[in-house]
């Protein structure tokens, strides 16, 4: 993966998700871990019928395109 300026993706950065509106530079991007969890973490974010997500679950990416349930999530495993 290059933006939109053939540069590449800096070391200790990572795409994440894809954002369909953004014509240029459509990856998002966050920091490289080291895999490990934060236990501590936690979201806020709710379904389109008011639900929580689900215990082990996390939001990874956002889908614009989507009115009622943006967000894009994953299982996380142990």
């Amino acid at each position: 993966v290059t933006t939109s300026n053939g540069s590449k993706i800096p070391a200790g950065w990572q795409p994440f998700g894809y954002d369909s509106n953004d014509q240029s530079d459509p990856f998002l991007l966050r920091r490289s871990t080291n895999g490990n969890w934060d236990v501590t973490q936690k979201w806020e974010i709710k379904t389109s019928n008011g639900s929580k997500i689900p215990s082990k679950w996390e939001p990874f990416g956002y889908d614009y395109n989507d009115k009622f349930d943006p967000f894009l999530i994953r299982h996380r495993s142990e």
